[in-house]
C-alpha cells in the first residue's frame, strides 16, 4: 500500500492537539413566531 510522506507531515498530523478551542455556549434560540418563518410562498 502506498504511503504519502512530505516534510513537516508529523506536525500536520498532530496539529489538532495544538489548536486552542472552547465549547460554544448557546446564546440565541429559534422562535416559531419569527417573521421569517411565518411568510408564505
Amino acid at each position: 500500500m502506498p504511503i504519502l510522506n512530505w516534510i513537516g507531515k508529523d506536525k500536520v498530523i498532530n496539529h489538532h492537539t495544538e489548536v486552542p478551542f472552547h465549547v460554544l455556549q448557546k446564546q440565541y434560540a429559534h422562535s416559531p413566531e419569527s417573521p421569517l418563518t411565518s411568510q408564505s410562498c
